[in-house]
């Protein structure tokens, strides 16, 4: 009993070698502590070989987690880009009436509706979109992107009047607006006109007004 005692209260001495490394093989005690010594040695080596067993099990987890997200990175297959293209001139456009792109050039992920005008978030994520605008006839054409009914940006194209032989005609002007957005599977994004100077706001066609897009990175959970 005295020995499992002695063996017990020992332990934690065990931990940090002091005591084990005090004890000299020319020790007179005998041979039970000697033997004690010997089986403390044996747990403290236990203990070390578990802890750092423990510890590469950790790691290896850790690891094993960051490959299983680079790989979900790398073979992801949410890839979406759009980009749509009006075809013909449109006059007169009514204040928060949608624009219809009717020329797809891509459609990667079926985002984009033909349709509508409107792309709909196939995925959850981060996405950039580009918005052209050119002026038709004599009249200033003021647009805007919208994502969910709140705008996103603005785009207004001004035509240069000219006269020429006592006529009036008009140089079209084409501006492009960017912007990056947070989109939830499901969110839509368009284009309507916003009215801002008269009713007879239009939008030059022959592919010269576009509305396109992709997605700059998905949300993966790990």
């Amino acid at each position: 009993m005295w020995r499992l005692c002695l063996l017990l209260s020992a332990i934690q001495f065990a931990r940090t070698g002091a005591f084990l490394d005090d004890i000299s093989p020319e020790c007179a005690c005998g041979t039970a502590i000697l033997d004690i010594k010997n089986e403390l040695m044996a747990i403290r080596g236990d203990m070390t070989q578990t802890a750092l067993v423990s510890e590469l099990q950790a790691n290896l987890t850790t690891l094993q987690q960051t490959v299983n997200h680079l790989s979900s990175v790398v073979h992801h297959p949410h890839t979406v880009a759009f980009t749509a293209q009006l075809s013909h001139n449109i006059a007169n456009i009514g204040q928060g009436q949608h624009v219809i792109f009717d020329h797809v050039i891509t459609n990667v992920g079926q985002g984009y509706s033909s349709n509508t005008g409107t792309f709909t978030a196939p995925y959850t994520g981060t996405y950039i979109f580009y918005l052209t605008i050119t002026s038709h006839d004599i009249h200033t054409a003021s647009f805007r992107l919208m994502k969910n009914g709140h705008r996103l940006l603005n785009v207004v194209s001004t035509p240069t009047k000219v006269t020429h032989h006592n006529s009036t005609g008009s140089i079209p002007e084409t501006n492009t607006h960017v912007v990056t957005a947070s989109l939830h599977k499901g969110d839509e994004v368009w284009t309507e006109n916003m009215g801002s100077f008269d009713s007879h706001e239009g939008l030059g066609g022959n592919l010269l007004t576009s509305f396109s897009g992709h997605i700059l990175q998905p949300q993966i959970s790990n």
